[in-house]
């Protein structure tokens, strides 16, 4: 809810100086503060409380002390993540796939989650912390396709161009992104949709997911506490949920 929340707050309302303190707030360093006039107090209010809910659980999880580090540190990527988006939907002539592959999949938060995980997880045993995160990376990657193929429509109606969809129509000279600072009518979004349907953009994306989740279910994992062919076949599950829920988020 705190992830949901933060990212609505640069997303939808574009309010980069509430989200300069909503960043804050996870962090026991640093203070979050409401009193500017460009800030919005209630939001951020209830930003804090939703992580002070959260934190005041995790604290008395059998693991805390040794994931908290790792939790924040994944945290943070997932905030920076945010903050990629909003400059990309601001500076179109930023959006490269490299940098989108790189930030933009933390914003799926699923570093964090298995933090979360682990922290409740008292059999799990470190050793398999390294193959369990590089398999992270991947996975992570799945669950942003799923969400990239289900939203770049809605998110090019609200002048949302982070979405690798879109991104890689604009690399691919489908879209001009000057013509995004300038701004799109509606006519236009139709016409970028349609050009954009039209091509393999959206197939390729297909192609990877089911060659990245072949390629993981094919991959011998030597760990003893975690089952992360069961993690990776979840995915698929995942994948379902986005596919089903379109034009529904």
């Amino acid at each position: 809810m705190y992830i949901t929340t933060v990212d609505d707050i640069v997303e939808y309302s574009g309010d980069k100086a509430t989200f300069e303190q909503a960043r804050k707030i996870p962090f026991p360093n640093q203070h979050a503060d409401g009193s500017g006039s460009s800030v919005d107090a209630e939001t951020l209010d209830f930003a804090t409380r939703v992580w002070e809910t959260l934190g005041d659980r995790l604290v008395e999880t059998p693991r805390y002390g040794e994931f908290e580090d790792i939790f924040h540190f994944d945290i943070r990527q997932a905030l920076t993540a945010m903050e990629y988006s909003f400059l990309v939907s601001r500076r179109p002539e930023l959006a490269n796939g490299t940098s989108t592959d790189h930030y933009d999949c933390h914003n799926m938060v699923m570093f964090g989650y298995s933090d979360v995980d682990l922290m409740y997880s008292p059999g799990f045993e470190l050793e398999d912390l390294s193959a369990l995160r590089s398999v992270l990376w991947r996975t992570q990657r799945l669950a942003r396709i799923g969400n990239w193929l289900t939203t770049w429509e809605r998110e090019l109606r609200e002048e949302d161009y982070s979405s690798g969809v879109v991104v890689t129509a604009i690399e691919e000279g489908l879209i001009d992104a000057n013509a995004l600072v300038d701004g799109l009518s509606p006519a236009d979004v139709a016409g970028i949709t349609e050009q954009i349907k039209r091509s393999e953009i959206e197939d390729r994306l297909y192609e990877e997911w089911e060659q990245t989740y072949e390629e993981l279910l094919r991959t011998v994992f030597e760990t003893g506490s975690i089952d992360l062919n069961a993690f990776i076949q979840g995915m698929e599950t995942v994948f379902e949920y986005h596919i089903n829920s379109k034009g529904s988020k």
